[in-house]
């Protein structure tokens, strides 16, 4: 009985000639919604922005850094590897905000006002890895040789980092010198 009841229900907030949205975005797929849309005002939001700001073509050149930003932004959805690149960098991408937000509430729990310094660095960090996981992903570190030197670069790594650590150290509060009258 509650089957019928949910069966009616749905049918009846959910028409027959409407679709789901898992297909309409298949649709979309099959279109080139994600393959050329999407990227391609990436590209035009991105070099556009960026002509407005640093202003290379002067005050005034609005209609320019457009047609600029057109033009660059469909030369580069001619071409595969840029939705290659594109579909390989955003759930990385997506993946990794995800880690950095959950590290900034563990941090905003566990650490002190003075230390959010400490979450440039972790942000960085997997910022790096994403990109890495990105370009392997793509066959670019291919000829790396990435298992072979793995303990050589984190041996790099670590000592880099341990040297920023001495070298930053904590500064001595410098004495001021009172004046006696």
């Amino acid at each position: 009985m509650l089957d019928k009841a949910l069966f009616l229900l749905s049918e009846a907030v959910t028409p027959r000639n409407q679709t789901s949205i898992g297909k309409m975005f298949g649709q979309w797929e099959q279109a080139g919604f994600f393959a050329y849309i999407i990227p391609f005002l990436i590209i035009f939001a991105l070099l556009y922005g960026i002509l407005s700001k640093i202003k290379i073509f002067g005050e005034d050149s609005k209609k320019v850094n457009a047609i600029l930003s057109v033009a660059i932004a469909l030369i580069s959805v001619q071409f595969s590897f840029l939705t290659d690149f594109f579909s390989a960098l955003f759930p990385r991408f997506g993946i990794g905000i995800a880690v950095i937000l959950v590290a900034m509430v563990l941090m905003g729990l566990f650490f002190e006002e003075k230390h959010k310094g400490t979450m440039m660095y972790v942000g960085g960090g997997i910022f790096v890895i994403v990109l890495l996981s990105t370009f392997f992903a793509l066959g670019w570190g291919a000829d790396w040789n990435l298992g072979e030197n793995l303990p050589l670069i984190l041996m790099v790594v670590m000592f880099l980092a341990l040297l920023w650590a001495v070298l930053k150290g904590k500064k001595k509060p410098e004495k001021k010198e009172e004046k006696k009258e």
